[in-house]
């Protein structure tokens, strides 16, 4: 899940015309700028690197750049992706799955995690960090990309510009992991919810709020889940705390006297 998603800010994967209700609360048409914008969101999900939230937030021009230092491999099952001291770098499922795995002294495999389509690791070792003892093995037929770090390195020298983006980028979500880590500090989930929906409605003068994901990634998020997520947003609006304009439209009710 991209949590850079989970609080929208005005990037490249912004598409105001994919929310067709939007505009018809505000009353507007999509524009030949809002059309562009939208075909660039397409193109730019095609994009290996857009899976990334460091990337993601990257302009769409900065993203190509990168990709362009992309290796793309197909594997099959049981294949060892990558091992202890191959090439420093980041790696990409593009489709399919595979685990993260390191194994004891007696030979014995230790699962780390498990990645599917879309999911990375690696920003460490991309960053220079070694990989002491981590295998990747591919669980079925997969398609995966890998960026060195030697190449992304030379990269950011050449364009110091990214360099200051993907800073800028790293900050926000170092700051979006802590909002989540203050969402989580709240024993009621009711009292997650309204805080996240209340970062969510500031600056936005008609306070309708846009959520911007499925509340299944926001319940992940909330550390919740999707059944508890929709029984708290009828309880909220039961309670006259919010009004639901639609599925993913709502607006914060100012609280009584």
């Amino acid at each position: 899940m991209n949590h850079s998603q989970l609080h929208h800010t005005p990037d490249a994967t912004h598409t105001p015309c994919a929310a067709h209700e939007v505009h018809e609360i505000h009353g507007t048409h999509c524009s030949a700028k809002d059309k562009e914008q939208k075909k660039q969101a397409t193109r730019q999900q095609a994009l290996c690197v857009s899976h990334v939230p460091i990337f993601r937030s990257l302009s769409y021009e900065s993203q190509v750049q990168i990709e362009h230092l992309v290796h793309h491999k197909h594997v099959q099952r049981e294949d060892v992706i990558l091992s202890p001291h191959d090439a420093k770098g980041m790696l990409i499922v593009e489709n399919g799955q595979v685990r993260v795995t390191r194994y004891t002294t007696d030979g014995k495999e230790h699962l780390q995690t498990v990645l599917g389509s879309g999911d990375h690791v690696g920003e460490s070792w991309l960053f220079g960090h070694s990989n002491d003892d981590t295998f990747i093995i591919a669980d079925k037929s997969s398609d995966v990309c890998f960026i060195t770090a030697e190449n992304f390195h030379n990269l950011l020298v050449r364009m110091p510009d990214l360099s200051f983006q993907l800073l800028k980028a790293t900050v926000y979500a170092n700051n979006q992991l802590q909002r989540q880590n203050s969402y989580l500090t709240r024993t009621r989930v009711k009292d997650r919810v309204m805080a996240y929906l209340s970062d969510l409605s500031v600056g936005k003068e008609n306070g309708i709020i846009a959520v911007p994901v499925s509340w299944k990634d926001i319940a992940t998020f909330l550390g919740t889940t999707a059944e508890t997520i929709s029984r708290t947003i009828s309880a909220l609006a039961s309670e006259r705390r919010i009004e639901k304009i639609d599925n993913s439209h709502y607006r914060i009710l100012k609280s009584r006297a």
